[in-house]
């Protein structure tokens, strides 16, 4: 199991779960964006609930194992999807300056 810790508290999931959402939150500042996820956890009663979750760009997660009585919580269809929207994708970037870029600037009076 894997405790995850945000802003507001923390959320115990399973292991795989847990990762899985690490590697997702990680990619997501390199596309300035943010998601809201929503995935598997157990409750403080032990009850297995979903739980949703802001993640990406300026959302911090921390992780860490949790040994807990509790069996362990697995969802291969939601580790399978964040999974698959892990992959990063290239950052865009504007065109490098170039005389007619700086006329146009000129021009324009900025």
């Amino acid at each position: 199991m894997m405790r995850i810790f945000h802003t507001g508290g923390s959320i115990l999931t399973g292991s795989d779960i847990g990762s899985a959402l690490m590697d997702y939150s990680n990619a997501l500042p390199s596309r300035r964006t943010n998601d809201l996820v929503d995935i598997p956890i157990i409750d403080e009663g032990g009850v297995p609930v979903r739980a949703q979750l802001t993640v990406g760009y300026g959302s911090p997660l921390v992780s860490v194992p949790a040994s807990v009585d509790t069996p362990e919580l697995v969802d291969p269809d939601e580790v399978d999807f964040l999974a698959s929207h892990t992959t990063p994708q290239p950052v865009q970037r504007g065109e490098p300056m170039n005389e007619e870029n700086l006329a146009l600037i000129t021009e324009l009076g900025w």
